[in-house]
This record gives C-alpha cells, structure tokens and sequence, in this order.
C-alpha cells in the first residue's frame, strides 16, 4: 500500500489493526507498507490508515481511511 502526491516534504504512514493497535509506521516522501509487522504477514482483514503529510509550500493535513488486505 503506497499514497504518493506531488510537493511533499514528508509523509508519515501509520497502520492500524482492528485492535488499535500500531502494526507499521514509516516516514519519507513516499512511504509503502508490504503488509507485515516486523517482516511477519499480518493476517488478512481490514486496517486503518492515517497519513499526517506535510506539503513543500508548509501547509499539513492528515488523512484517514481503511485498506483491506487479502
């Protein structure tokens, strides 16, 4: 799973489980998760994602959604 955009600075990725909790976390300007924890496959389901991206001009928002992983 990867977001890519024009004129960002930074992007953090963050995915959640159906438990809340924090399975990835990556930042760059294009950061891509592989659907593993530590190197291990997560189990198939739905995950969260938020992105919290920071533009070159300086302006930042977040983004929220759902993935589903098969």
């Amino acid at each position: 799973f990867r977001f890519m955009a024009m004129g960002v600075e930074r992007m953090t990725m963050q995915i959640f489980n159906r438990g809340g909790n924090l399975v990835y976390e990556e930042t760059g300007k294009e950061p891509k998760w592989d659907g593993t924890n530590n190197g291990i496959r997560v189990p198939n389901g739905i995950y969260v994602y938020r992105l919290q991206i920071l533009e070159e001009k300086g302006y930042s928002y977040t983004k929220v959604g759902t993935i589903m992983l098969l």
